[in-house]
């Protein structure tokens, strides 16, 4: 195996190379399903129901209370905000969640600072995306926050990891006070006694069917699990394309061991025949040159491996930042699964790509072999 070793290294570059590029799509898979779960996770909510006008919480409540599977109904206010840190004015508005600070619906990951708490003054909480297009201010600044036409001191004690567009989250009860809602609500959080899927999937259908035969104006119903389910999807996609694309290099790499392998093989014609001519049987030949294969695999196995950590690491923050925002990073992630299929299918390529030509070999008769120039 090691005696050609510019060849030997040049074939474990490009198969390792292949081996590292075909776990690392793996790798970013696994990154990418595990956010989505903790992004599900975060919102305990099972299904969540958007007004188009604030109404009295108990009469939105009512509608819903006594449907099967309900185990109780949290209700959220908010709207848009006009936000000037200093650095930039969202004249556009900023979406703000009103919600009680102290609910159990909302674990978002803390990237910066805290969440809210009952405090004095008006405390807010930004997810990346609001924190990015305020022009990321510090936490703990204060700044001026328009809430329908009147102007509130809020201060910036976090920043959440969050998949959605640009959030503000602030406590119910200073939102009612500083914008002047009087009570009213335009969001239900509804919480399923089975959180199973096909529950919660009755439970949104029966949410529908009371709202189709109501006055209610409703923006939209949006189950979390569908709602994580679809964006797993459509991203499920662009992976799916980009595992294919790795399995085409690994499959190239294959083909490139198979081309030295053959000229290994045919280099070696002459001693071939040498050792037919002794006594060799055509089985340990063949044995011998598939064994060099495997060692060039395993060696191609172990090089990529080690080469797929700081490049799933990196592919990780290049597609966060690709696919779900500069301020969303994928924390790196191995794929068990992944790895199983990378090592089963590079042993396989390399023992194919070492068969082939020793199967040629053994069928070269000794006078030929032993005769080639």
């Amino acid at each position: 195996t090691l005696r050609k070793r510019a060849r030997f290294a040049v074939t474990i570059v490009t198969m390792g190379l292949g081996v590292a590029i075909f776990a690392t799509g793996f790798n970013v898979r696994e990154a990418l399903v595990r956010f989505l779960a903790v992004s599900r996770d975060s919102m305990r909510h099972d299904v969540q129901i958007v007004l188009k006008q604030p109404m009295i919480r108990a009469e939105a409540v009512r509608l819903f209370q006594n449907l099967p599977n309900v185990q109780r109904i949290e209700t959220w206010n908010g709207g848009k905000g006009r936000l000037q840190t200093g650095q930039v004015s969202s004249a556009a508005g900023i979406g703000i969640v009103a919600l009680p600070y102290d609910t159990d619906l909302m674990r978002w990951e803390i990237l910066s600072g805290r969440w809210l708490s009952a405090s004095e003054g008006i405390e807010i909480v930004m997810n990346q995306a609001a924190w990015d297009r305020s022009g990321r201010p510090v936490v703990g600044q204060a700044f001026p926050l328009e809430l329908r036409g009147a102007a509130a001191v809020t201060r910036l004690v976090g920043v959440v990891k969050e998949l959605d567009v640009p959030k503000i989250y602030m406590d119910q009860k200073k939102f009612d006070t500083a914008a002047r809602a009087g009570g009213l609500i335009n969001s239900l959080m509804v919480v399923a006694e089975n959180r199973e899927y096909s529950r919660v999937s009755a439970l949104k259908k029966d949410i529908e069917q009371t709202i189709a035969g109501s006055n209610l104006d409703v923006i939209y119903v949006v189950s979390q699990a569908e709602r994580a389910q679809i964006i797993y999807d459509h991203l499920d996609i662009i992976l799916t394309v980009l595992t294919l694309l790795a399995l085409l290099v690994l499959c190239v790499s294959a083909l490139g061991m198979a081309a030295a392998m053959g000229i290994t093989i045919l280099e070696r014609t002459r001693e071939i025949g040498v050792m037919r001519a002794i006594g060799a049987a055509p089985s340990t030949i063949f044995r011998i040159f598939v064994t060099e294969g495997m060692v060039v695999s395993l060696a191609s196995i172990l090089a990529g491996s080690l080469a797929a950590w700081p490049m799933s690491v990196a592919a990780s923050a290049f597609f966060g930042y690709l696919i779900l925002g500069s301020n969303v990073p994928l924390a790196f992630a191995f794929s068990l699964q992944g790895f199983f299929i990378t090592v089963g299918l590079t042993l396989v390529f390399g023992w194919l790509a070492s068969r082939i030509p020793a199967g040629r070999a053994v069928r070269i008769s000794t006078s030929a072999a032993i005769a080639y120039e």
